[in-house]
């Protein structure tokens, strides 16, 4: 029987230092983003601003599926033989 802890990894969150390890963005990247709703807004407690770590890494899924998204579709590589025809 699965218990409540074992079904989902636990919710982390994440201060600043790691927001920018994890998503190689500046400090002010980070905040610039925010600001125009383009990156998840950060929790205060007290003094520290911390993002959870489940909106950070669906934000870099996010960014990773619309890399893959803008690829150009590969072109049939053109043989000796058609070059020939």
């Amino acid at each position: 029987m699965n218990k409540p802890h074992e079904s989902a990894p636990a919710e982390r969150l994440l201060r600043l230092p790691e927001v920018k390890h994890l998503t190689g963005l500046g400090k002010s990247a980070v905040y610039d983003q925010m600001s125009e709703g383009r990156f998840p807004r950060c929790v205060k407690i007290g003094r520290t601003s911390v993002w959870p770590s489940s909106e950070v890494n669906a934000w870099i899924a996010a960014r990773i599926r619309e890399g893959k998204a803008s690829l150009p579709t590969a072109r049939p590589r053109r043989t000796s033989e058609a070059v020939a025809a």
